[in-house]
């Protein structure tokens, strides 16, 4: 169970890109226009900088691969932009689809065109600008792409125009990111590389996987019947649900008998194998005379060479197609997209994204995919933060904001691991006098986060019982002291007898060490069998399934983290046991106007200057240490509030 602690950042606001506060301001169209520029609270020296374009280089962040190898090679590093060429586009990523491809790439069975690379073949993102002779396209544009060229693990990328696609305004960005790449070449697979049509019966290995799942429903749909291989009973559950009439579970069963069987001998008219090494060879026994081998994938490594007369014995076909000749038309790339999108909007195919990483964290999620620890799709999501500088300068036609200001921001646009930053206006809110900078920095996405959670996503009142996760962490911490000055009960759970202390002293007036006993049983002890009204749940997949069994009739289940994973999908039966309460909520949702935006940080900043909200600042780091501080937080060696402060402030 994790603390819940997160980073905030104390620095000057202006994104060290490209300059673009100066290239913004010949537009009133540049979505630079009346955005902000903010320095240090600390650097009381006038900032001069030369206001000069040509010079400047626009900077992001991207994960860069050096030397092939483990997860450990994936770097989140800084790495240079330019603009859009003639024919080409610049995006801004919201969502990057991860897929076993980039693993081969990064272990170097795929080689890249150049070292060091970007990976990633799969992306949703927002036009930010387009280059010279570009039609159809244009800024603000929601657009996807797959495939080449590579290099999606970033915040942004320059593609040509012509590899994306516009993205339906019925389709989540997240779904979308995760399913282009899956999702196209599960309909080229199905629809062009071998025509599934009803009557045939056709094997699907790693059925429960990313383009498994689609393959299942999808050929469902087209009236086939749907074999699938799987690696554990709860895979089985998700592949028959995705439409699988036979179901084997490899590890306890022969599947190659099991097909034999099933099929009476006869065999399937093709087998869709990701596989690859392990697989091969049983594929091929399963097929019937005339059928065909499509390998497209080899998580388990390249097949061995395999010789004609292997093929001879039942006139077999043999095919490892490739996405990119299916879709080398812009025609076959857009109607390949169409018909995905289609069928996600119609309901044909539900995509599952089942487990969302920070960008930065890429590593992990490579690991984790390795690991047969995901199911579904993974999606790597551009990191957000928050903090708190001064303003050094304006942009044109702005009121409300000058230069000295203390100001603060949490959430979007990323970017506050920097000394300078570039903000729209209305996205800051101003610091009371009153107010640290560096308490500010701290509670800012933290304190909105606790203040939406119990004034509105669920209306904390006298007489409520609540239970908090991670009450010693902080969101955690915040949520305990906000919801006994309600005139709750609150309950929290902890890992140690040292957060527990804490969690006592935030206002929990019990504390459930979740180590040493079990928190249901106590739940139900400290509520005499009643349950409470609402669990704030940041934790998820280790605690999500207790936590709804903690609830009363009618009780509402506030899921705001993940820190131990995604909570496996949940049957809508399970909500009608005792007419339960699910949501999954967004700060970014909470905050969406500039009028909810104020009133959520004013109320913060008035909870921490009027003494009933505490904030820990446990901790703090120099911004060149944030690997550091990143480890520590994982390693669950932090609790409260850690801040970043940029190196050349003495500490």
């Amino acid at each position: 169970m994790g603390g819940g602690s997160r980073l905030g950042l104390l620095h000057h606001f202006h994104t060290s890109l490209l300059n673009p506060f100066v290239t913004g301001l010949h537009h009133k169209k540049s979505p630079l226009f009346q955005q902000i520029y903010c320095n240090n609270y600390c650097n009381t020296k006038p900032l001069v900088r030369a206001l000069s374009v040509s010079a400047a280089a626009k900077m992001v962040k991207a994960i860069r691969v050096h030397e092939v190898g483990g997860p450990e090679v994936l770097k989140w590093e800084d790495v240079e932009i330019g603009e859009p060429k003639e024919g080409e586009i610049r995006v801004k990523n919201k969502a990057v689809g991860l897929n076993f491809i980039d693993v081969y790439f990064r272990k170097g069975s795929a080689k890249a065109p150049v070292m060091p690379f970007t990976p990633g073949m799969e992306a949703v993102g927002v036009v930010a600008a387009v280059g010279s002779g570009v039609t159809g396209t244009k800024v603000g544009d929601l657009v996807a792409y797959a495939g080449f060229p590579m290099g999606s693990y970033t915040e942004e990328q320059i593609l040509p125009a012509d590899k994306v696609v516009p993205v339906p305004s019925t389709v989540d960005p997240l779904v979308a990111a995760s399913v282009m790449l899956k999702g196209m070449t599960a309909q080229y697979l199905v629809r062009r590389c071998f025509k599934v049509e009803p009557g045939h019966t056709i094997l699907v290995h790693a059925a429960a996987g990313g383009v498994g799942s689609l393959l299942c429903q999808w050929a469902n749909a087209l009236g086939a019947t749907v074999i699938g291989t799987v690696s554990t009973k709860e895979k089985a559950a998700q592949a028959k649900d995705d439409g699988c009439h036979h179901v084997i579970i490899y590890k306890d069963e022969d599947f190659v008998a099991r097909v034999n069987e099933i099929t009476s001998g006869k065999g399937v008219e093709v087998v869709y194998d990701a596989v690859g090494k392990d697989t091969f060879q049983g594929s091929l026994a399963c097929l019937k005379f005339r059928g065909y081998l499509v390998s497209y994938g080899q998580s388990s490594g390249m097949p061995d060479p395999l010789p004609l007369p292997a093929l001879g014995v039942k006139s077999l076909f043999l095919t490892r197609p490739s996405l990119m000749q299916y879709t080398a038309t812009r025609e076959e790339l857009l109607e390949s997209a169409g018909d995905v999108f289609a069928n996600i909007a119609s309901g044909v195919l539900r995509v599952r994204v089942n487990h969302t990483y920070p960008l930065s964290k890429s590593a992990q999620a490579h690991s984790d995919l390795e690991n047969r620890k995901t199911t579904g799709s993974v999606v790597l999501i551009p990191d957000s933060m928050e903090a708190v500088g001064e303003v050094i300068a304006v942009g044109p036609g702005l009121t409300g904001r000058k230069v000295g200001d203390i100001v603060a921001y949490a959430g979007n646009p990323m970017g506050s691991y920097a000394e300078e930053q570039i903000l729209p206006a209305e996205k800051v809110v101003p610091v009371p006098s009153s107010l640290s900078p560096v308490i500010a920095a701290s509670v800012m996405l933290k304190g909105m986060t606790a203040q939406f959670l119990v004034r509105r996503c669920f209306e904390v009142k006298p007489g409520h019982t609540v239970l908090v996760h991670a009450a010693a962490g902080g969101v955690g911490s915040l949520l305990c002291q906000w919801a006994n000055a309600l005139g709750a009960t609150v309950i929290g759970t902890v890992s140690t007898k040292e957060k527990a202390a804490q969690a006592k002293d935030d206002g929990c007036h019990h504390v459930i060490v979740y180590k040493e006993e079990d928190f249901v049983s106590r739940v139900s002890e400290i509520t005499s069998g009643k349950g409470v009204e609402v669990v704030y749940d940041s934790v998820g997949k280790d605690t999500f399934q207790g936590s709804l069994a903690c609830l009363k009739t009618c009780g509402y289940m506030v899921n705001f983290g993940q820190s131990s994973g995604v909570p496996d999908p949940i049957p809508l039966p399970a909500l009608g046991v005792k007419s339960l309460f699910l949501t999954r909520p967004s700060l970014m949702q909470y905050t969406a106007t500039r009028e909810e935006l104020l009133e959520a940080a004013g109320e913060v900043f008035a909870g921490v200057a009027s003494g009933f909200l505490r904030v820990r600042v446990n901790h703090t780091y120099p911004l060149s240490q944030a690997a550091q501080a990143h480890a520590d937080l994982e390693g669950r060696k932090t609790t409260g509030s850690v801040v970043l402060i940029p190196d050349y402030i003495k500490q």
